[in-house]
């Protein structure tokens, strides 16, 4: 369910979980040193110029800073805000495709003024990045570095591209020399992405922990901060503590009401626990403050659950159209999205082969080759699945979902006692990993019965 959402899930690149945080100013955690350090881009604008337009509603925000840089369209500090600004839109929004180019090209427009502003090309290469284009990301990171050497927000950048893009022991690498020479909430986020992806969750929620610790302690916008509780209440609900995520998720909304991702949270949480009147309430909340296609399949899923077929099939229609409309105008940005929406609804299986398999030209994490596998398997090519697979599990990465896919693959190739042992290993991380996804194991291995 949460995992279509595109802050919530593993399947989500994982420079984009690390976005938020960013864009609304966490120290180098994401982002920066008290304001700026280590993944959003530092802010190469006037003190004066931010903290006001931080004091205004993003909207009116970038009116205001639209109208200064049409009345002089070589104000550089004027266009380095407004670029920041269309990012701050893009994460409120849930992800704005439209307001990630206009920072793009405020960035460009802006260096077309100072070619040699190493700030503006890290705003540039985070700009990249949010859209996906992570190749194009990474070599923007090469040209701030050639700037500044030891710039640490350009090799946190670099270190998020390289994970995205595959390159998993250079991306630790990099970062390893960030955090040598800083430990903000920024670091501490990576490092724990790092950690979960190498199956250390327990490693992985200490230092969310303390990046959690950190943002307070910074007086990081509520925004920011939520971030953090919602990272852990996904680990931690990742893990089968239903009741440690919804902690963290509550927690996560104490701080900020309207965080949809919190409330998108516990709305799994409750369905995890049987509790589908809730569920539904926070559900039917996340869609009045979203029209997010992934909220729309989830609670699509809710609906199936319960029964009201004809109401679940209202809602994957409506996301099943969304996700075809935004694949289509922001590109590689919702691939992935829409390639999983159709596998796990059993929709379109050859679109949604191509979209991973486009999906893979562009990045290559273990993410991109569960996506990989999962669209194999469902077409019928069963042997390229299970390569697909073993190199989704490479890392180690203690996610039910991958194992789930990995079992079902091994199912269908014949190979029973593995196909039990990975079920079961999906199982016994999250028995609660999807309300339709672990009905099917436990029924499958029902069937195969004990060896």
């Amino acid at each position: 369910m949460v995992r279509y959402f595109v802050f919530v899930t593993a399947h989500v690149s994982t420079y984009l979980l690390l976005t938020f945080a960013v864009v609304f100013g966490a120290p180098l955690q994401q982002e920066t040193p008290p304001k700026e350090a280590a993944e959003g881009p530092r802010s190469v604008a006037t003190k004066d110029e931010k903290t006001f337009s931080d004091m205004m509603p993003t909207d009116d925000a970038i009116r205001l800073f639209q109208e200064r840089v049409s009345r002089n369209p070589h104000d550089f500090g004027g266009l380095i805000v407004l670029g920041q600004l269309y990012q701050r839109q893009a994460a409120e929004s849930g992800g704005s495709h439209e307001s990630y180019q206009l920072a793009e090209q405020s960035f460009r427009d802006a260096l077309k003024i100072k070619p040699d502003s190493a700030g503006a090309n890290r705003l540039l290469a985070h700009a990249l990045q949010s859209q996906h284009r992570f190749g194009e990301a990474l070599e923007q990171t090469s040209r701030t570095l050639e700037l500044l050497p030891d710039d640490l927000v350009a090799l946190a950048s670099r270190s998020d591209a390289l994970l995205e893009l595959g390159r998993f022991d250079e991306a630790v690498m990099v970062l390893e020399k960030v955090a040598a020479k800083i430990r903000t909430p920024g670091t501490l986020a990576r490092l724990a992405r790092v950690a979960e992806l190498r199956g250390d969750v327990d490693q992985a929620v200490a230092l969310l922990e303390e990046a959690l610790a950190e943002s307070i302690k910074f007086s990081e916008r509520p925004e920011t901060t939520a971030w953090y509780d919602f990272r852990l209440g996904m680990i931690e609900f990742n893990r089968g503590n239903r009741e440690g995520a919804s902690t963290h998720f509550q927690d996560g909304l104490r701080r900020n009401p309207d965080d949809v991702r919190a409330i998108n949270g516990l709305a799994e949480v409750a369905a995890a626990r049987g509790q589908f009147d809730e569920a539904e309430k926070w559900y039917r909340l996340s869609l009045e403050l979203s029209a997010a296609s992934s909220i729309m399949a989830e609670f699509g899923d809710l609906l199936l659950a319960r029964g009201d077929d004809e109401g679940a099939r209202k809602w994957f229609d409506r996301a099943d159209a969304t996700t075809a409309s935004e694949a289509d105008n922001a590109g590689v940005a919702h691939w992935r999205a829409r390639a999983l929406f159709l596998l796990d609804h059993e929709r379109q299986p050859e679109q949604a082969l191509e979209l991973a398999q486009k999906d893979m030209r562009v990045r290559e994490d273990i993410y991109t080759w569960d996506t990989l596998a999962w669209a194999q398997y469902r077409n019928g090519k069963f042997d390229e699945a299970a390569r697909s697979a073993d190199k989704a599990l490479a890392l180690g990465t203690r996610d039910a979902k991958l194992y789930w896919h990995a079992g079902l693959i091994a199912w269908k190739r014949g190979e029973l006692d593995e196909a039990r042992r990975l079920l079961r290993e999906a199982l016994a991380i999250n028995p609660h990993f999807s309300l339709a996804g672990a009905e099917e194991a436990r029924r499958i291995l029902e069937e195969l019965g004990d060896p």
